[in-house]
């Protein structure tokens, strides 16, 4: 069992690997240059000095495999590196961003369990009844609806 086991997370690490890799080449093959991208959101020219040197600040030109090596390192060292966005280190945009995002999932989830843990001991309560086909309906449209429809 244990060899198994082992087995498997070995397998998990190729296969999360792989996927890193994989991201990693389809967000560089991009046809936007993010520090033109960046220079633009920020209203700046677009002078090729300026450009060239936040490249190299950024690692950007560097060779792809380089600036993979250099991602996967710092990831696997705990460091994911500067958001261009915020200004600040992606750790600490995490930290400030996390809390919150577990207070709505554990809100979710508590609110997901008293609605379906009722409708579920109902529905199995008055099986092929009125009442399960009108649960079984409700649930049925809930699960076949675009997650894009409870954004606002």
């Amino acid at each position: 069992m244990v060899k198994y086991i082992f087995k498997r997370f070995v397998s998990l690490l190729f296969i999360l690997l792989g996927l890193s890799f994989f991201v990693f080449a389809m967000t560089s093959i991009l046809p936007s240059d993010p520090v033109q991208r960046l220079l633009a959101t920020m209203g700046a020219e677009q002078n090729p000095e300026v450009i060239a040197t936040m490249k190299a600040q950024y690692g950007l030109d560097e060779s792809f495999f380089t600036q993979y090596i250099n991602w996967i390192t710092g990831v696997l060292q705990g460091d994911l590196g500067q958001s261009v966005h915020y200004g600040q280190s992606v750790n600490y945009v995490l930290s400030l961003k996390l809390p919150n995002t577990i207070r709505l999932a554990v809100a979710s989830f508590v609110l997901m369990v008293i609605i379906s843990f009722p409708l579920g001991i109902l529905s199995a309560i008055y099986q092929n009844r009125f009442i399960d086909y009108i649960i079984r309906d409700i649930s049925f449209v809930g699960l076949s609806m675009p997650s894009f429809l409870g954004r606002s």
